[in-house]
């Protein structure tokens, strides 16, 4: 591959480009650095493909949707020596942009495997007894086999961590070096503002979507418990993206006075106030990519309480920086928290060296592997 001119990337995921998402902000902080190491990057995002069909059916439809959008672009552009497309999206690309009239390397970005994710789900499920009408499962098997459908069109993927990589090659889908084991990286204001915390904090904060494969159902019951034990203790559940009145219906009246719900983060200086004002992180997912709010809590030096999966054992050392748990288990949860509670030191130790691991997660370096990956795969 020649270095005479720069690397041509064009990056595509049907998610709004407004920053406030994980994904959107992965790619926008990684193209800023890619840019710095000579490659010319374009993105697309949900506002840049038109559609006529409702969120739902573009589940199904926006593979070839977003394929469409991106050969109109490239017929106005050019071409490009590399297309990086959101897992989902990659059967749409491989069958819509053939080979070998365009010349371009097709890579899949997965910020966790569908096919994967499908099959944790129904375990969970049946672990918990939770009944899904046949028309959910059929309809979660029909996006899933899609998305993984579109894998071996792909030149390369890059998974958010290890377990969805073995996964890959376990299924002989690809080879290991076919392969790039991403990271979430840290904003360097965030990290900066993170230095300043140098007390511990007691409050428990959960940051993310508001369902199921969040582990919601088994963290209710344990923050439950837990408040009514620590009566001075308070509860946060922040990046919701539902009604306040949703989540707080799932808590018994007494305890909604210490209970705050903010179901959107409007802006980085509210991210950070929620990350100094809060000593524990609970994350109990059954399936994730790699979570960013992991990373930033780690910056802040929050005492990470997690489950035993996925991105989670990428970057957590039970007992050392944080600890891992059983998915599913609200004991486990309830255990969790109770130990930080009754041994601070403990929480402030395993926050510190998150803090210390944190360091080596920069977007910056999260950047240089995604480009390594990339000239390799060139050459």
């Amino acid at each position: 591959m020649s270095t005479e001119r720069p690397i041509r990337l064009l990056r595509v995921a049907l998610v709004p480009g407004n920053y406030r998402g994980g994904m959107t902000r992965t790619m926008v902080l990684t193209t800023n650095h890619l840019r710095e190491m000579g490659f010319e990057v374009d993105s697309l995002y949900e506002e840049d493909v038109p559609s006529r069909v409702s969120k739902r059916i573009r589940r199904f439809t926006g593979p070839w949707e977003a394929a469409d959008a991106a050969a109109r672009h490239i017929a106005k552009h050019g071409p490009y020596d590399l297309i990086e497309v959101h897992e989902p999206l990659a059967v749409g690309f491989g069958m819509r942009l053939r080979k070998p009239r365009h010349q371009h390397k097709l890579i899949a970005f997965s910020y966790g495997i569908e096919d994967r994710g499908r099959r944790i789900m129904l375990d969970y499920g049946a672990s918990h007894g939770i009944k899904t009408r046949l028309k959910s499962r059929l309809l979660a098997m029909l996006q899933a086999k899609i998305s993984y459908t579109g894998l071996p069109w792909c030149d390369h993927i890059v998974t958010s961590n290890s377990e969805d990589a073995q996964y890959l090659v376990g299924r002989g889908t690809f080879r290991p070096d076919q392969i790039t084991v991403h990271h979430s990286g840290v904003d360097p204001n965030l990290l900066e503002r993170g230095q300043h915390v140098s007390a511990p904090r007691g409050d428990v904060l959960f940051m993310g979507l508001w369902i199921e494969r969040k582990g919601t159902l088994d963290m209710v019951p344990a923050i439950v418990d837990f408040l009514r034990a620590n009566p001075h203790r308070r509860f946060t559940a922040a990046g919701c993206m539902i009604p306040e009145d949703e989540v707080l219906r799932a808590f018994p009246t007494d305890l909604l006075p210490r209970i705050t719900v903010r179901s959107k983060i409007e802006s980085d200086e509210e991210l950070c106030r929620l990350y100094e004002t809060h000593g524990t992180l609970v994350l109990p997912s059954f399936h994730e990519g790699q979570p960013l709010v992991l990373i930033e809590a780690a910056a802040f030096g929050m005492a990470i309480l997690t489950t035993a999966t996925c991105g989670m054992l990428d970057f957590v050392d039970h007992e050392k920086n944080g600890l891992l748990i059983p998915v599913g288990s609200t004991p486990a949860i309830l255990e969790g928290l109770n130990r930080y509670e009754n041994s601070p030191e403990t929480a402030w130790a395993f926050g510190q060296e998150a803090r210390r691991k944190v360091l080596t997660h920069t977007w910056r370096l999260s950047a240089k592997n995604l480009a390594s990956a990339y000239r390799r795969l060139l050459d």
